[in-house]
């Protein structure tokens, strides 16, 4: 993309970089169990959760459901992480499937997940470790090691799988995998062993895990090299299940409040000379049965839907005085989250501008560069287009059936990875003015062209073809809710 001269400031950028390590002080060892029964059924399981792909996960009857099958289909926890100590731990759940599956995959966790840049967020997507879970046959796996003999006929009835590990003088551990059918009257679980597993296995996040490809095999008895293989996240296949009553305890497990992500994921606003505040809060898939709230010092100042496709809440608030600094609180039935709309910059000789465009998901979440913007303490933040591409967060896209559908699931596919821009730049922009400008592949374009606002044909594909043929490939409510997601806190067109 071009980027216009729209600027008649002196624009720092960031010239070093300096690495930042991810501080978040744990809570003493103990017990995360994210909660599923007794929620509404909705698309976003809760803020313990980072749903590998959200579109393919959603609460229903007090379950996490894989609505989707596909390779690697998970749910990371993000607020437990298994730490160096030489402890145990236990990781459980209960996992109904939807149909009896067939083919290479399996059901159960996934144990270590580690990304490149040590940072959870980086290993909640990125991350790889190794697998233990029940395969279609009936076998038991840990890491590569794979039951002789069938152990457990899987079926479409509920399984509830534990595997613990405890540690051995030798600084290795001993991993036992429990399944227990539970069709009838239940069934004397059944354990597999792996012993004598590295422990430089054993740190990192860990997940519950429906997949349709097999997992990678992970050789555990020895030292874990510097790239684990991920497994394939091919759609197909007929693995889908229900997951309930996860749990991750022990005293190898920290737990860390301070990471859950949402229901208010991030905030952006700019401010008018004339006293006019534009404000966006940006949700996670919640129910949109109760509006959101600003408070403005304390004080209810406007409230505002949030929107059942972009799911955001936009304010835009007038009488705002610009010679002083405002705390800000958006409110949405018990969540919180809270900032500041700092004073006009009058006076400055010159203002610095934070400018950035074609934001991968190279180096997320973008450590040492939000890092080093936030050391010019700029006075706006412009996101000039590209704040995702289409590959960003894995698992390819969901284009949907056509340009003139309503189709929330390719719009939940944009948000996945949406999310991904606002999860690294959400601290400086909790008190930063910033505002976006969407392009191409914001709107899972190769190239716009615009043409009149003509619809493309998609009648051979939805590649290059559609892209080329006309304006807009996506449906209109997809276009719509990128444009408010990213361009909701803008001033009023002249």
């Amino acid at each position: 993309m071009m980027i216009p001269a729209i600027f008649r400031l002196r624009v720092f950028l960031p010239l070093t970089a300096a690495v930042v390590l991810q501080s978040v002080s744990p809570c003493p060892a103990g017990t995360v169990a994210p909660p599923t029964a007794g929620l509404p059924d909705r698309q976003w399981l809760g803020p313990e959760i980072w749903a590998n792909p959200m579109e393919d996960w959603q609460l229903e009857n007090g379950s996490a459901v894989n609505t989707q099958s596909g390779g690697d289909r998970e749910l990371v926890v993000l607020t437990a992480e298994l730490n160096a100590k030489q402890a145990g731990f236990s990781v459980s759940a209960r996992f109904t499937p939807r149909e009896v599956p067939a083919g290479d995959g399996f059901l159960g966790f996934q144990i270590g997940l580690r990304g490149e840049f040590h940072d959870y967020r980086d290993s909640a997507i990125y991350g790889s470790g190794f697998a233990a879970g029940l395969l279609a046959d009936g076998r038991i796996f840990i890491g590569g090691l794979v039951s002789a003999e069938p152990m457990l006929p899987l079926t479409a009835a509920p399984l509830d799988l534990t595997l613990r590990a405890n540690p051995n003088d030798d600084g290795s551990y001993d991993l036992s995998l429990s399944a227990a059918g539970m069709g009838g009257a239940g069934m004397t679980p059944v354990v597999f062993h792996n012993k004598g597993v590295h422990a430089s296995w054993l740190t990192g996040l860990v997940s519950f895990t429906v997949s349709s490809q097999p997992a990678n095999k992970a050789i555990i008895k020895s030292p874990r090299p510097a790239n684990v293989p991920a497994i394939a996240q091919q759609r197909g296949g007929n693995w889908r299940a229900a997951i309930s009553a996860m749990k991750i305890s022990g005293d190898k497990v920290d737990v860390l409040p301070d990471r859950t992500f949402g229901p208010i994921l991030w905030a952006q606003h700019t401010l008018e000379s004339s006293g006019k505040l534009n404000l966006t809060a940006q949700f996670a898939p919640v129910e949109n049965d109760t509006p959101a709230s600003l408070w403005i010092d304390g004080k209810q100042a406007a409230s505002a839907p949030v929107h059942p496709h972009a799911r955001v809440a936009a304010f835009h608030l007038d009488g705002i005085n610009t010679t002083s600094d405002h705390a800000y609180e958006i409110r949405w039935k018990d969540a919180r989250y809270s900032g500041t709309v700092r004073k006009e910059p009058i006076g400055k000789k010159s203002l610095t501008v934070a400018a950035l465009s074609c934001n991968d998901s190279t180096g997320f979440p973008h450590g040492p560069l939000v890092a080093n913007i936030k050391s010019r303490q700029p006075d706006l933040i412009a996101f000039l287009g590209d704040q995702i591409y289409e590959p960003i967060g894995g698992y390819g896209l969901v284009i949907g059936a056509g340009n003139t559908s309503r189709d929330d699931r390719s719009i939940l596919c944009y948000l996945r990875k949406y999310y991904m821009h606002g999860w690294g730049w959400r601290d400086i922009l909790r008190d930063t003015p910033s505002f976006a400008l969407p392009d191409d592949h914001d709107v899972f374009h190769g190239n716009i062209w615009g043409s009149g606002g003509k619809l493309a044909d998609r009648s051979k594909d939805a590649g290059a073809s559609a892209q080329d043929s006309g304006g807009y490939k996506m449906s209109v409510d997809f276009v719509n809710a990128v444009h408010l997601t990213q361009t909701g806190a803008l001033p009023a067109p002249v």
